[in-house]
């Protein structure tokens, strides 16, 4: 009786696995690979104080995977570089309403709040921060 239950239970998951969208786990694996690359040319340009080419190569990452909340960051800070504070809270918005727990996101929104003039959130922004992940002390720095 159990090898019998057990053939049963090998027979279902093949069935489950057969209904499984393989390509479309694959395409969208491929897309978030695309995606991370043009978040690893943004992050170079970004590095190199090149905020604006940066924003494009984050845009194009965004039109393959909107999903990517790295990106969305990342592209936060980049307009927070240029003096963009209002944009930078929106993708740092962005990123945390797809990632609920990234710690950096709320690290980068409180700074965008800070410039905005609301210490208060973003004060809020770094304790929540530093309840995530207690290496973000650089949210405190110079605060």
């Amino acid at each position: 009786l159990r090898l019998t239950e057990a053939v049963g239970h090998v027979q279902e998951m093949e069935e489950q696995l057969q209904r499984v969208d393989v390509h479309g786990i694959m395409q969208s694996a491929i897309a978030r690979s695309e995606a991370g690359e043009l978040l690893q040319i943004g992050l170079h340009y970004k590095n190199i104080s090149r905020f604006k080419k940066a924003i494009e190569f984050y845009n194009r990452a965004i039109d393959i995977d909107p999903t990517f909340p790295e990106v969305h960051n990342n592209k936060g800070i980049a307009y927070k570089k240029q003096g963009y504070p209002d944009k930078a809270l929106s993708c740092h918005n962005k990123a945390i309403s797809l990632n609920p727990h990234y710690a950096k996101a709320y690290t980068n929104r409180g700074n965008a709040y800070f410039n905005l003039g609301n210490p208060e959130e973003a004060l809020k922004d770094y304790t929540k921060s530093l309840s995530l992940d207690p290496t973000q002390v650089k949210s405190w720095k110079g605060k």
